[in-house]
């Protein structure tokens, strides 16, 4: 059985692929969506359609559909258009796949954004947004980004002390700032 590379393909092309040879067939059903969220004539939401799948392959983006009772991922999401729901703001998005980015290589407000939505440890996640709180300021900052970026470079991860609840030795953990009923520390990464 041969495997196709879908990243060389192109249009309606592509468009096949993710409808009908995707393995997630779950996403196979979200890029179908696609057409129905965007204005035109038939003819010319394909087209936009095509252009956007191979944005999304060049890009290492993905389609998602969001639906207003879900706020987990509100961020910074790219909306494509809105689904044709009763019930709720239901819409289409893009949103970079973070499992395919080296974090490494990232700097300022992607980095950010990696730590805050594509990191794969949701607790995680949680820490690193407290971070501006931490150092006074009122959201991400190049502070905050230059903090980031010196976890990274010099493998070091945050480190959200609660001492009302746990007992964990911060003597050898550097200080960053307070937060609610506790403190958060910069530690050499396990």
């Amino acid at each position: 059985m041969s495997t196709i590379d879908y990243k060389k393909l192109k249009g309606k092309a592509l468009w096949s692929y993710f409808i009908n040879d995707h393995p997630d067939k779950d996403y196979q059903k979200v890029v179908r969506l696609l057409p129905n969220v965007l204005v035109g004539t038939e003819k010319e939401k394909m087209k936009e359609a095509y252009s956007i799948l191979e944005e999304c392959v060049r890009d290492d983006l993905e389609l998602f559909a969001l639906y207003e009772e879900d706020e987990t991922y509100r961020g910074n999401l790219r909306r494509v258009g809105g689904l044709d729901d009763e019930d709720y703001d239901s819409a289409l998005y893009i949103r970079r796949q973070w499992n395919k980015i080296d974090y490494k290589k990232l700097k300022g407000k992607a980095l950010w954004d990696y730590f805050t939505q594509g990191h794969p440890d949701d607790d995680y996640r949680s820490v690193v947004g407290l971070l501006p709180y931490a150092m006074m300021e009122c959201d991400e900052s190049e502070k905050v980004y230059s903090l980031l970026e010196r976890c990274v470079r010099d493998d070091l991860e945050l480190f959200a002390s609660y001492p009302m609840f746990d007992e964990t030795d911060v003597s050898e953990m550097e200080w960053v700032g307070g937060i609610m009923d506790g403190g958060l520390y910069l530690k050499k990464s396990a």
